[in-house]
């Protein structure tokens, strides 16, 4: 994940840019330079993503640091904004695309361990809750 932050006309520029993951490896830098734009009287921040999503909860995180700014969040899709990504893009006061850009929102997917019946007796409890 290439994550950066830095001042631009004005205002905050981030972008972000492939899988979001690594969050530990980029979230010490990312939030010190987010604070520091906000010190410096930095209110609106435009955020630029072209990326195929990744892990939810880093994505999530990133929306808090982001959300720091209190002035207007905006966005802007490259060619792709897709899964963990488009969470970003949602918290974006306006976001826009270009024509040939995708937006791909999808359930969540996930995957299971561990012996048969402990599984199977899982799914059953699911399968009554969404009865």
């Amino acid at each position: 994940m290439n994550l950066t932050a830095t001042a631009e006309n004005g205002r905050a520029r981030i972008e972000l840019k492939g899988t979001i993951s690594k969050w530990r490896e980029t979230e010490a830098e990312f939030t010190s330079k987010v604070e520091q734009l906000i010190r410096s009287g930095i209110k609106d921040v435009h955020i630029y993503i072209n990326s195929p999503g990744g892990e939810c909860f880093e994505a999530n995180e990133i929306v808090n640091v982001i959300k720091r700014f209190p002035g207007k969040i905006t966005g802007e899709g490259g060619a792709l904004v897709a899964s963990a990504a488009t969470y970003i893009a949602i918290n974006c006061t306006s976001f826009s695309m270009p024509a040939n850009g995708l937006f791909m929102i999808h359930q969540v997917s996930g995957g299971a361990c561990g012996k048969v019946a402990d599984i199977e007796s899982t799914l059953e409890v699911m399968r009554k809750l969404n009865e």
